[in-house]
């Protein structure tokens, strides 16, 4: 995928993409608890096709952008700084989707949050994401200073 479209094109299309089938799972996790059309069981399967959808975005557009990029552009230190706060977070919100599922019984509002989140750093990805296909780390870095 990095052949053809710039890195940061890919990361911003990714993060937009994982937040419309987040929200697209929580709903259909809403559904499947509260909707009185007898929707319910299909809400389920929907459900998981969206979980699916999610994963396989992610595996071909941030989840093999965002390290590659990060690399060319910061110290491996601040990688190092970055993976231990991404497993931590990571660890952090397993524990919350777990209590949040325990009391209501349905993950859906959990899931709108990542939603949230998710579309939030996207926009936060876009604006502050440079495109560096073609530029020298020294040229990237200069731009990354302007």
């Amino acid at each position: 995928m990095l052949t053809y479209i710039e890195w940061k094109n890919l990361t911003v299309i990714g993060g937009f993409a994982l937040a419309f089938f987040n929200a697209l799972t929580g709903l259909f996790f809403y559904l499947y608890d509260y909707d009185k059309a007898g929707f319910g069981p299909y809400a389920m399967t929907l459900a998981m096709i969206s979980i699916m959808a999610f994963m396989f975005t992610f595996g071909i557009t941030v989840g093999s952008s965002v390290w590659p990029y990060i690399s060319f552009m910061m110290p491996g230190t601040a990688i190092t700084i970055a993976q231990v706060l991404n497993w931590l977070l990571a660890g952090i919100s397993i524990i919350a989707f777990s209590v949040n599922t325990n009391a209501t019984s349905n993950p859906w509002i959990m899931i709108w949050v990542y939603t949230g989140i998710t579309f939030v750093l996207s926009i936060l990805n876009w604006i502050m994401m440079i495109d560096i296909k073609g530029l020298s780390v020294r040229r990237a870095q200069l731009q990354l200073a302007e």
